[in-house]
């Protein structure tokens, strides 16, 4: 989304966004092919939780440093997320299960007979 929706959906001005992007508050989105921002539901995210810091009388150093708190534990949770689906086995196709127990099978019948 440009600058305008993520300012309609943060409820954020343009102006405010900008700043925030300047100071290093939030981290500058990638631009597309036109030149223009181009912000996620994330980066809305992000700048909803600032205002929502401004409104209760949070000063910008203070947002700062919850910001990068919140982007290291998000950062652990997926690192957790991704080494737990690195240790799951992967599922098999009901085919190759079929086919992988009538070889097992197969191989028993050899072995024993």
């Amino acid at each position: 989304m440009n600058i305008g929706q993520a300012s309609k959906a943060s409820g954020v001005s343009e102006r405010m966004i900008r700043h925030y992007e300047k100071i290093g508050l939030v981290p500058q989105p990638p631009r597309r092919d036109s030149g223009y921002r181009d912000y996620s539901d994330a980066d809305v995210n992000w700048l909803r939780f600032i205002a929502n810091a401004r409104d209760l009388g949070f000063p910008r150093e203070e947002i700062g440093c919850m910001l990068a708190e919140q982007r290291y534990l998000h950062s652990l949770t997926m690192i957790s997320w991704r080494k737990s689906l690195a240790d799951r086995p992967l599922p098999r196709p009901p085919e190759i299960v079929t086919g992988v127990s009538d070889i097992e099978l197969h191989d028993e019948r050899l072995l024993s007979g």
